[in-house]
């Protein structure tokens, strides 16, 4: 069979490069998915919504002692455009609550030439961190009560938060400080 010869181009060559394009187009949404929410079958996720947390870490552990709830970020803000807005998002909702949550960012892997924190390395082992951004949001008592993975819409954080501190309807957040004359 001869090739047929399109504008220059062998009609075999176009065709290939079309089939790549599709495959191409079909297959990266799933690819960024598994990428921003871990592995799709979360095999290597060691704690769940229902267990106890971890919370043998700096800051964290006397936060948990001093009765607050943790809303406690893995992701790295500097490089990760999601884990940036979902940061972002996180201090939006917690904010109104700050006396009875404290929220946690911890950054994981390396970012540019910024080796990654050991404690922060070893903390996303404990909880089987693989993707980022993942948020665990934990209850005063140490429970997990809710995990978000990848991008997090400030509205979802902010029932979230709301469930964690018992106002499911936000109608008792933190007294806003005084303003300064």
């Amino acid at each position: 069979m001869k090739n047929i010869i399109v504008s220059g181009f062998k009609s075999s060559w176009v065709f290939r490069s079309l089939l790549l394009g599709l495959l191409f187009v079909a297959v990266s949404p799933l690819v960024s998915h598994a990428v921003l929410s871990g592995t799709p079958n979360d095999k290597t996720q060691k704690i769940h919504e229902g267990d106890k947390a971890f919370l043998d870490a700096p800051g964290i552990k006397k936060a948990h002692e001093d009765g607050k709830a943790i809303v406690l970020m893995f992701g790295n803000i500097d490089h990760c455009i999601w884990c940036e807005k979902t940061w972002t998002n996180v201090k939006d909702a917690v904010t109104p609550y700050r006396s009875k949550v404290m929220a946690a960012l911890r950054n994981y892997r390396a970012s540019k030439f910024i080796p990654p924190d050991p404690d922060a390395e070893a903390l996303a082992k404990h909880y089987g961190i693989i993707g980022e951004p993942w948020i665990f949001m934990i209850d005063k008592d140490g429970t997990v009560k809710k995990i978000f993975k990848g991008l997090t819409y400030r509205q979802d954080l902010v029932e979230a938060v709301r469930e964690l501190v018992g106002d499911p309807t936000g109608a008792a957040p933190d007294p806003k400080p005084a303003e300064k004359n």
